[in-house]
């Protein structure tokens, strides 16, 4: 896992609430994290009272860190998730890109698939976010209601016309 430093600005910290709200309430998760790779809580939500949130935080990216590393040894090249369940209550953590985690938890509430589901979508779009794969358009001026599209398309190089090209006279043959 690559760590890194990473500013998250004010736009930035309501799309991440909102998705993170989206899986409390979509999945009736009991509490949902953004955890760095190193064990930073980026943020949280939900309603589960967590009496050490930086421990716990610290503790799932370590307990993530050496499944990821048992499943390299077990040549399992592909392992972005993870599922600690007990009793009427499981734990869910889905990497989101290369250097954060996201962390749900529910009770007896939520079901596994719908948990994985809501996950998965959230991770994905956490990780285009923090990656700057995505950008906004047509929010207006609230972050919450934007629509994203994928960066690539809108940083395409346009066609050059040769009049803009300040070398378009220049040949490479002296004259």
């Amino acid at each position: 896992m690559i760590i890194r430093d990473v500013t998250i600005g004010e736009a930035e910290q309501a799309i991440i609430r909102t998705t993170l709200l989206e899986v409390v309430n979509d999945g009736n998760a009991a509490g949902v994290f953004l955890i760095g790779g190193d064990g930073f809580v980026v943020m949280r939500e939900g309603k589960l009272a967590i009496p050490d949130p930086v421990g716990l935080a610290t503790l799932v990216a370590a307990a993530f860190a050496a499944a990821r590393e048992t499943a390299r040894l077990a040549g399992i090249a592909d392992f972005d998730a993870a599922y600690w369940h007990g009793g009427e209550s499981g734990v869910y953590v889905r990497t989101a890109g290369q250097e954060h985690l996201l962390l749900a938890i529910h009770d007896e509430t939520a079901t596994f698939g719908l948990m994985k589901l809501v996950v998965e979508k959230a991770a994905i779009e956490l990780e285009q976010l923090l990656t700057g794969k995505m950008i906004e358009i047509e929010a207006g001026d609230d972050p919450q209601k934007g629509r994203w599209k994928d960066i690539a398309a809108a940083m395409r190089k346009p066609e050059t016309d040769e009049s803009d090209d300040p070398f378009s006279g220049l040949s490479e043959e002296p004259q």
